[in-house]
């Protein structure tokens, strides 16, 4: 999850609701939104639509926020 999504959803969403309402423990939607983990689509996809419910938004968050981009730095 980028930075200013992760800061925004800590701000305006009680984490351990939005963790109830998708069935996962705060932990594991600690992991989510750090990017040490990557969610199911079907999760991903809840997790965007109880964020945005909760937040009181339509259409900030979307399943991709919560499916952290890999990226590999190569060193020689």
């Amino acid at each position: 999850m980028k930075v200013y999504k992760r800061q925004f959803l800590k701000k305006n969403v009680k984490l351990s609701l939005l963790a109830e309402r998708t069935g996962i423990t705060l932990s594991y939607l600690s992991r989510i939104i750090n990017n040490h983990l990557v969610p199911s689509n079907d999760l991903a996809a809840s997790l965007a639509k109880q964020a945005n419910i909760l937040s009181f938004q339509t259409d900030y968050f979307t399943p991709s926020d919560f499916i952290p981009k890999i990226t590999i730095k190569v060193t020689e």
